[in-house]
């Protein structure tokens, strides 16, 4: 896989986790690991950004292997959906 389509891909999903104000990721750019490239840590929902997350909140972490595609278009069946 091309490295800059996997730091996009990084890239894109640590938005979308970051816009949530529960999830952070962990994630290794180029890892050459053979199962997981790092983990998300779920915490309690934050309603303040800019406030630091303590450990009381943090309620688990998942453990993440990140698959990057180039595509020209985008199939019709797929969605994002945020959850709230």
């Amino acid at each position: 896989m091309s490295e800059i389509i996997e730091k996009d891909g990084i890239s894109i999903l640590e938005r979308v986790l970051h816009s949530t104000n529960s999830l952070v990721s962990n994630i290794n750019i180029n890892d050459k690991t053979p199962v997981w490239d790092g983990e998300i840590f779920v915490y309690n929902y934050n309603k303040d950004r800019k406030r630091k997350l303590p450990k009381s909140d943090l309620l688990g972490r998942i453990s993440v292997q990140v698959k990057s595609h180039d595509v020209t278009k985008y199939k019709k069946d797929i969605r994002i959906k945020k959850i709230d």
